[in-house]
């Protein structure tokens, strides 16, 4: 786990088991369409959106891949002992494929390349990856990421990656049945007290993607309670 609940409680930073998981796409990566126009929008101190990252229809791929895998509950030990509050589902993959479809593919290299610090331009998505998914209750109470060390690419991570496959606004999920959410916003604190300020938030639209500084500069951050539909994001890395 992360820091204490003081500092911020656990950690989601991804990467690689010590058995790794398998890839989600068992063939090969899904072809992701390039997007001309794409950029990242500041949002917040150290915290950037990038609309439309991935199309509804590519957001339905990775959606079905994760739901046929299979979720296990993601929940901690709470604040008493220095664990942020959680209770949802993920799972976990190990994809070099598609990190590098989703990173080179859609645009997203470029539209990164003026984020962050000035320690050298980003060169890809960490492979380990996982999908989130919440249900109507579930949180993940105010907490840290932590920077990874990738060692098979000599390289530090330094931001998070989150990108919704549900949320607000249109599009259609399998079945025709549309794909939307209420609550779930991502939102970001002066500090992990019950009742720090919040400084700002981030709703859930299917297809954004949100990148935010991590490590020793990472504001603390939740996903605030869903109240009606389900939120599942994509969380990776960007070293």
């Amino acid at each position: 786990m992360g820091r204490s609940a003081r500092r911020g409680g656990a950690s989601s930073a991804a990467k690689p088991a010590a058995s790794p998981p398998p890839p989600l796409f068992a063939s090969r990566a899904p072809t992701l369409t390039r997007k001309p126009g794409l950029e990242a929008r500041a949002v917040g101190a150290g915290a950037w959106v990038v609309p439309g990252c991935l199309t509804p229809a590519e957001c339905g791929l990775v959606l079905a891949a994760a739901e046929a895998r299979g979720y296990e509950h993601a929940t901690s030990r709470g604040p008493r002992h220095g664990e942020a509050p959680r209770s949802h589902s993920r799972a976990a993959f190990l994809d070099p494929a598609f990190a590098r479809a989703l990173w080179d593919a859609t645009g997203l290299r470029d539209a990164l390349a003026g984020c962050g610090d000035e320690r050298g331009p980003w060169a890809g998505l960490n492979p380990a990856m996982r999908a989130y998914r919440y249900d109507p209750g579930d949180v993940f109470g105010a907490h840290f990421d932590q920077s990874v060390r990738l060692d098979e690419f000599g390289a530090v991570t330094r931001l998070t990656f989150l990108c919704y496959l549900t949320g607000e606004g249109e599009g259609e999920g399998e079945g025709g049945g549309v794909v939307s959410v209420v609550g779930g916003e991502t939102a970001f604190f002066r500090d992990c007290r019950e009742g720090a300020r919040e400084l700002f938030r981030v709703a859930p639209k299917r297809g954004d993607a949100l990148v935010f500084v991590h490590g020793d500069a990472c504001l603390p951050h939740a996903s605030l309670e869903v109240r009606r539909g389900v939120k599942v994001v994509l969380r990776s890395d960007v070293f």
